[in-house]
Order: C-alpha cells, then structure tokens, then sequence
C-alpha cells in the first residue's frame, strides 16, 4: 500500500519540483523542434498535418 503526501506549493518549490519544470520545458522543446523540422521538411506531412489541426478547431467550434 503506497503513502500520500500532500505538499502545500510553498513545500514543492523548496523540493526538485522547479528543476523537474525547467527539464520538462527543455525536453519538450527537442521535440517541437523535431517535429517543426519534419514538418517544414515534408509538404504531404505539413499539409496532413495543418488538415488535423484544422478537424480539431473545427470540432471544437461546432460543439459551442
């Protein structure tokens, strides 16, 4: 049976919680950047992609 901690923000900020953002954030921008090149490289890809993009907003607009 595993233990809950429940820390207040004030406790977090003093743990690793700022450093394990800051590797979030930078891991996260290898992949954008992987992804930006693939689809800049690609123009059948870029275009699949900017259709997923446009379905998705579409969605969210017909759902109002």
């Amino acid at each position: 049976m595993g233990v809950t901690v429940i820390l207040c923000p004030e406790q977090a900020m003093l743990g690793d919680f700022p450093q394990a953002m800051d590797d979030a954030i930078l891991g996260s921008s290898d992949a954008h950047q992987e992804q930006m090149m693939q689809l800049l490289s690609d123009p059948v890809r870029n275009q699949q992609f900017a259709r997923v993009i446009f379905d998705m907003l579409s969605g969210l607009n017909s759902r109002k």
